[in-house]
């Protein structure tokens, strides 16, 4: 019977498997931030044309964000979102 308690080879493969979960993960969290601020960028939400500019920016970050070595940007003060 195979002891589960030991810790795993780390293997190439295991490895990449890690990498490819972790990379889901934030795509996911990604995908959510788009999603959260969609609204930001309808013509008649309250947001001046300045806030526009920044979450059309961050928008584009967070869409960029697997070129950028998976780093999330940082969120502007103003948006509102669940996470």
């Amino acid at each position: 019977m195979e002891d589960i308690t030991t810790e795993p080879e780390l293997t190439p493969e295991f490895l990449e498997c890690i990498k490819n979960n972790t990379i889901e993960h934030y795509k996911k969290i990604r995908n959510n931030l788009l999603l959260e601020t969609d609204k930001y960028l309808l013509p008649d939400f309250p947001i001046t044309a300045e806030q526009l500019e920044i979450v059309k920016e961050y928008r584009q970050a967070l869409r960029d964000f697997t070129n950028n070595n998976y780093e999330m940007p940082e969120k502007p003060d103003f948006v509102i979102t669940l996470n």
